[in-house]
């Protein structure tokens, strides 16, 4: 990502999120089932641990560099930012079921994931905005 501007950097990995959740909806049973299992099937996994760490840094190098170039606030935590990231597609797609019949709107359909994604990243980019 250093070959983006941050700004644009930040919308590639809220992309990249939101589109690994819906390839992937496996993954999003993963960690529903390791949160279950308390973490104990994590814990003494070097390579996971190493590769959360270099992605967190990713992200902080992307943090930092917006912040120099006074796009983004300073002192954003970037697991804090990677938390909100994550959350927000994450729920959405674990609760559509629900929201289907709560909110009488099928989560989705083309035009609901594009608006959802949408609104994820000015989300974001409010959070972080200098």
């Amino acid at each position: 990502m250093d070959d983006l501007a941050p700004d644009e950097g930040m919308v590639t990995l809220i992309k990249f999120t939101w589109d690994y959740y819906l390839a992937n909806p496996e993954f999003i049973r993963l960690v529903n089932s390791a949160n279950l299992h308390q973490g104990k099937h994590l814990e003494g996994s070097e390579k996971l641990k190493e590769a959360s760490r270099r992605y967190i840094a990713m992200i902080q190098k992307l943090l930092d560099r917006g912040a120099e170039a006074g796009v983004f606030r300073d002192g954003i935590d970037a697991g804090q930012l990677n938390i909100t990231i994550a959350a927000i597609g994450y729920y959405y797609l674990t609760n559509r079921f629900s929201g289907k019949i709560l909110f009488e709107r099928d989560y989705m359909t083309k035009a609901a994931l594009d608006d959802r994604l949408a609104f994820n990243i000015d989300t974001i980019m409010r959070v972080i905005a200098a």
